[in-house]
């Protein structure tokens, strides 16, 4: 029969283990165990051969932690390596032997990270090569235990945010095991782990410590501390409520001055446009002057790539304006609190910013707190003497 979502959610356990297959692809079906698991498999005979080749079972995942369409990709994808002579189940027995931590993240880097934003394939790398690698590239991804990961957690207990996406990471790279065949099933230790309690951050500026910024980029700038360009995107995500990434990585072509805004083709949550207002148009039309016809609105000065220093520019900017607790993301959080302030509906906060998920929008409700209290003291009912 021809497998599908739902037949597969109807699949109910019985006293022995059984396989409904796959009329689209020869071999490909899912297995049934007593419990109840389900698991995508396939079954194909070594080198492609006929009914005296050796016959083997290969578990591409289980159902639960992959779609059929991807089951059926993987079918396919090792269906080909078997026509050409490989064995893939020979090769997940030794994978399940010898592969180190390393060998996983290198194949995941190799085969996965394409499909990877930018941004995350650098954050990814950074966790790597300054926790992970040390820690667990050497040994055996079959060998970690849920002990190792907590008490390697447990070193980063002032770290809480980073401790939670290094355990993500390790979590994706233990699932990536379960799949390639180095670790057993529904054996990925970080499952139970429990994480650490973040703390919301949130620090929005004054008027006046906008005011203060503003003035000290214009010092800095008369000064050469700071170049204009480097000023010019500060002011632009404050302006904007924009990410750092998609104003330092703007390209000129995205630019629409006709319709004020900036049109990325991609974003953290896909296509996106950034309007531009009244003080925003202005800085563009300057910095699309002072970008000489590069690629980039914001290119650096040594060769045709984006800015890179802003961050560590960043710094220095905000020492010198006495706002040294101030990220430079929290300039994004400052742009939707003036939005909040001036009344304007979360809603269409929430689609200035680019927001995919509304309760992403919504950790800016309590900021409409202050207004509302001043508004409700505003009503008094005099008494009749």
């Amino acid at each position: 029969m021809k497998l599908t979502q739902n037949s597969i959610k109807r699949l109910k356990p019985k006293e022995t283990r059984f396989t409904l297959w796959d009329d689209q692809i020869a071999g490909f079906g899912v297995r049934v165990q007593t419990s109840g698991r389900k698991s995508y498999v396939l079954k194909y005979r070594e080198g492609g051969g006929g009914r005296s080749a050796r016959q083997r079972w290969y578990t591409i995942g289980s159902c639960d932690a992959m779609s059929l369409h991807k089951a059926r990709e993987d079918a396919r994808r090792l269906l080909g390596e078997v026509a050409s002579g490989s064995s893939p189940q020979a090769q997940k027995m030794q994978l399940r032997r010898q592969s180190s931590l390393k060998e996983v993240w290198e194949r995941f880097v190799e085969r996965d990270f394409v499909a990877l934003k930018p941004n995350t394939q650098a954050e990814y790398k950074a966790m790597w090569k300054n926790y992970l690698l040390d820690e667990f590239g050497r040994r055996r991804a079959k060998e970690i235990t849920k002990s190792d990961i907590e008490a390697f957690l447990q070193t980063l207990q002032d770290k809480p945010y980073r401790a939670n996406r290094l355990l993500a990471l390790l979590s994706r790279l233990m699932n990536l095991s379960e799949s390639w065949g180095v670790r057993e099933l529904n054996s990925n230790p970080c499952r139970h782990v429990k994480k650490y309690k973040e703390k919301s951050r949130e620090r929005y500026l004054s008027k006046g410590e906008l005011t203060t910024l503003f003035k000290v980029l214009d010092e800095m700038v008369s000064a050469h501390q700071v170049t204009q360009g480097v000023a010019n995107a500060l002011r632009l995500l404050v302006l904007t409520g924009a990410r750092r990434n998609e104003i330092v990585n703007c390209e000129t072509a995205w630019v629409d001055l006709k319709s004020s805004q900036i049109n990325l083709p991609d974003s953290k949550t896909g296509s996106k446009k950034i309007y531009l207002n009244k003080e925003a148009l202005p800085i563009i039309q300057r910095q699309i002057k002072l970008s000489l016809g590069s690629k980039y609105l914001f290119p650096s000065p040594v060769k045709d790539v984006p800015i890179t220093n802003i961050s560590k520019v960043w710094r220095k900017v905000r020492t010198a304006a006495g706002l040294s607790d101030v990220r430079i993301h929290d300039l994004r959080h400052t742009a939707a609190s003036i939005l909040v302030n001036d009344g304007v509906p979360l809603p269409i906060i929430g689609k200035f910013l680019g927001h995919k998920q509304s309760r992403t929008t919504e950790r800016y409700s309590h900021i409409m707190d202050d207004p509302v209290r001043r508004a409700a003291q505003s009503i008094s009912i005099k008494s009749k003497k």
